[in-house]
């Protein structure tokens, strides 16, 4: 299993391809495996921000498109050395209904995988995190892990755009 956060870590994260339009947040979380061997990547559609005291809170997370997450490790996904995986991710910095309650602060995006013995970590503007359609709902929306970045891409277009 892929394991190890922070500096020098050998799995890294990071945000390509952000785009903005008015309060929503688009873009692709790229994943990459620095070992020089292959390791494996698992959990469900886990997603937090970073908190006070360096504890994660963790957000409403909705699951983008109809592939699944990979929980188990007997079914993890392989990530080879240098090779990178992709999450489409996209969130709200203002609540389009509802109040500021609905939103959580936070300087990071953190996906938990390996049963949360991996987070991987990247740093977000405007990090507020609002839900979608009132109390309860997403607070971000995320895709299952892709090989391809233009599987990835392709399902920016299917999020909520309220």
């Amino acid at each position: 299993m892929c394991g190890g956060s922070g500096p020098g870590a050998d799995v890294t994260a990071r945000l390509i391809e952000l785009h903005e339009s008015g309060s929503r947040h688009s873009g692709l979380i790229q994943v990459t495996n620095t070992l020089p061997y292959s390791c494996k990547l698992s959990g469900p559609a886990d997603v937090r921000t970073d908190g006070t005291g360096g504890s994660y809170t963790e957000l409403t997370t909705g699951v983008l498109g109809t592939l699944r997450f990979i929980t188990t490790r007997e079914e993890s996904m392989v990530i080879n050395p240098g090779e990178s995986l992709y999450h489409a991710v996209s969130w709200l910095s203002a609540p389009p209904t509802g109040s500021d309650a609905d939103c959580t602060s936070g300087s990071r995006l953190v996906l938990a995988r390996n049963e949360g013995k991996l987070f991987l970590t990247v740093p977000v503007k405007d990090g507020r995190f609002c839900a979608g359609i009132g109390s309860g709902s997403p607070q971000v929306m995320i895709g299952a892990q892709l090989s391809m970045k233009d599987q990835a891409r392709a399902q920016l277009p299917t999020l909520p755009t309220r």
